[in-house]
């Protein structure tokens, strides 16, 4: 209970002050107002917006001699045709592949 009168202490204590200051300062005193800022610099505005952008890159000359060289050189074709989806299966899987055995110790 000393908590809530020490509460109530100073409540009343700050009403009093508020009450002292209302009656000592003056009535008809208005606020400070300014329409411009005093001591600080005017802000900057450019008239113009000016938009940044860069011109496009030029196009790459395809037919130089280094981007010719760099070019994958094909081995033959005669072999133009794809295989079918059985020999592509059959390739993925290792079906067919002479692989060793994983699980047996042959070959050590």
């Amino acid at each position: 209970m000393p908590v809530l009168a020490f509460f109530a202490a100073a409540a009343l204590a700050l009403l009093a002050l508020l009450y002292v200051a209302a009656a000592t300062l003056e009535k008809d005193m208005s606020p400070i107002v300014t329409s411009s800022r005093v001591g600080l610099p005017q802000q900057e505005r450019p008239a113009t917006v000016r938009v940044l952008t860069t011109p496009p890159a030029p196009e790459p000359d395809m037919s130089s001699q280094s981007v010719l060289a760099a070019q994958p050189k094909s081995k033959t074709k005669a072999n133009t045709a794809s295989p079918s989806h059985e020999e592509m299966l059959r390739r993925l899987s290792g079906y067919g592949q002479n692989l060793p055995d994983r699980f047996t110790i042959r070959g050590q």
